[in-house]
């Protein structure tokens, strides 16, 4: 295999580079290092292969600090900035993701407080080493479809073929020089199973920090004179995100090419995650477990306290809309900016909105209406498309606070006992600023339930393959266990088998008002919240959202903090004890 039948003809330019540093160093890691490298433009264009596509980013810039003293808190700090950045993902000819990310700014630092003090050397408060993160960005545009998923993992696994390829090719090139010949891996197979069975247990249990914990705890930090507590460290941080505007079209099919579509539109989003980990011991245990606590706060809108004239409808911050092509409209051709597929998926009429307002649609000169109305009009090209518009749901600002509370215990728990499952008790506290619209049509309700379907029996035959599941002769499989409390499933698919948590909502506050959205432009009572969760397929909603917040936000953020923290200490871990580590896992 060569690099041009994975990727084809590839083009990368690049201007604008520049650099420049500040480097003070001493003896004993007693360091201070600032550096930034500016980049004006940069564009990689791959096309002909397997795997194509293009990026283009204008004006990158990345500022770093990092202060190291001798008994001192530790400092480190990273800033990245973009302009605007386009990029387009094509595998087997076919675009399978296009996303446009605008005046995005990223930073990330950590936080150290560890007691310093040499006299008392049981080291007995607490120590905290955090890390926080802060993602802010004004326009981010996504397009994937129902086969978006399964072929990035492809797409990764054909990469990490050829990569793996070519270093033994070069290994085996490079023992020609010397005394012994090259043998490659005898079982490779063996790993691709274990890393597929590791795979799958992370994502049953999400056991993220008990292993950081392990080699955090306990160990000595080389600008330290005493080794961190054994028993009192307190790991974690914080990652923000929050942005202007944020759009994400999921075709109902295979490809880009497919007649109809959902576009989800969030205004002035905002999430604000925080976790803490740490050991704790049990009753009647010998070992200790990990106590974990997240928190999530969603905002849609970042000021919530807003006042409006008496009688009159917010505008919505955040509309799920169906959109349909017309019989005698076309897609974009092949060869078709990423600009114009935006234009293309984004063309809605803007009447369409106006039906999510009390107020007399005659009234041109209604100033909300006019804000209405242009809601998503800074999305929308000079292109002639009329699709058909049906609005299925539209939030007005909302504030959504979720918290998690984990016990793990020291062992991992088997996936055959049901009664060793780990509890995560959780509280959910929402409100809302106005009513929530809801369309009267119960096949747009539907049609939003099969499209969220189809994609996650996709992702989840991607994601774990009927190979991961084979088991040994006489084990009960994991794909057997069922629960019977569980409401997120579908035919074919049991999604209880990735997540072998129990979630426990102590506290439940859900209790929106509905309005239901009516041809003739006017609001009239809905039915309860309770039925149109269940349309949707939340039978159980106290517990299959939480399930849906938890993995599909918190535990990602989660493992993203875990595996960070986890890297910094082990960076700053004394050579002699990272040594003498590394030889017991060996």
């Amino acid at each position: 295999m060569n690099m041009s039948n994975v990727m084809g003809n590839n083009t990368w330019t690049t201007s604008g580079l520049k650099s420049q540093g500040r480097l003070s160093v001493g003896s004993n890691r007693d360091r201070e290092i600032s550096m930034s490298v500016g980049l004006g433009r940069s564009k990689l264009d791959s096309k002909g292969g397997v795997v194509g596509g293009n990026i283009d980013v204008n004006t990158l810039e990345m500022v770093s600090h990092i202060s190291e003293h001798p008994n001192q808190q530790p400092s480190h700090k990273i800033q990245i900035t973009m302009g605007s950045t386009e990029a387009r993902v094509d595998y087997m000819g076919s675009s399978i993701l296009m996303g446009v990310f605008s005046n995005a700014d990223l930073q990330l630092q950590d936080e150290w407080k560890v007691n310093l003090n040499t006299v008392d050397t049981s080291l007995s408060e607490k120590s905290e080493i955090f890390i926080h993160g802060d993602l802010q960005w004004d326009i981010f545009q996504v397009i994937i479809s129902r086969s978006t998923t399964p072929d990035l993992i492809k797409i990764g696994m054909k990469l990490q073929e050829f990569f793996t390829q070519q270093f033994d090719t070069s290994k085996r090139a490079l023992s020609t020089w010397g005394p012994g010949s090259y043998l490659p891996p005898k079982a490779p197979l063996i790993n691709i199973e274990k890393g597929a069975t590791e795979l799958y247990l992370d994502a049953a249990h999400h056991r993220h920090w008990p292993g950081v914990l392990k080699v955090i705890a306990g160990c000595h930090i080389s600008l330290f004179q005493m080794p961190l507590p054994e028993d009192a460290v307190q790991l974690g941080g914080s990652m923000s995100l929050h942005g202007n505007h944020m759009t994400l079209a999921c075709f109902h099919g295979p490809n880009f090419r497919s007649k109809s579509w959902a576009l989800f539109h969030l205004e002035e989003p905002n999430i604000a995650f925080w976790t803490e980990a740490q050991k704790i011991w049990e009753d009647g245990s010998n070992d200790d477990s990990t106590y974990i606590v997240q928190t999530l706060d969603f905002h849609l809108g970042h000021n919530t306290m807003v006042t409006k004239p008496c009688g009159a409808l917010e505008s919505p911050m955040a509309t799920i809309t169906k959109i349909t092509r017309r019989r005698h409209e076309n897609p974009p051709h092949g060869v078709a900016t990423v600009q114009e597929w935006f234009n293309y998926v984004t063309a809605m009429r803007n009447e369409e909105l106006n039906l999510l307002r009390n107020v007399d649609t005659n009234n041109e000169e209604n100033g909300s209406t006019t804000k209405s109305s242009s809601l998503l009009s800074s999305f929308r090209g000079s292109s002639s498309y009329n699709h058909e518009t049906e609005t299925i749901f539209a939030l007005p600002r909302m504030q959504l606070d979720f918290k998690s509370i984990h016990v793990q215990e020291p062992d991992e728990p088997s996936l055959t006992d049901s009664d060793s499952k780990p509890k995560v008790e959780c509280s959910v506290v929402t409100e809302f600023t106005d009513h929530i619209c809801v369309t009267m049509d119960a096949e747009l309700i539907m049609f939003l339930h099969d499209l969220v379907s189809a994609y996650l029996k996709e992702k989840e035959k991607a994601l774990f393959a009927p190979r991961i599941f084979t088991t040994r002769p006489g084990q009960k499989s994991p794909t057997t266990l069922h629960d019977d409390s569980s409401s997120d499933k579908e035919e074919g698919i049991n999604y209880t088998t990735v997540d072998w948590r129990e979630f426990m909502c102590n506290t439940w506050h859900l209790e929106p008002t509905l309005r239901l959205i009516s041809w003739t432009g006017r609001k009239i009572d809905p039915v309860g919240v309770d039925y149109i969760l269940q349309k949707l397929g939340f039978h159980h909603a106290r517990t299959t959202i939480p399930k849906w917040l938890q993995r599909g936000v918190m535990d990602p953020l989660d493992k993203v903090l875990s595996v960070l923290i986890k890297k910094l200490g082990t960076a700053l871990q004394d050579e002699k004890e990272k040594k003498g580590r590394d030889k017991e896992d060996h």
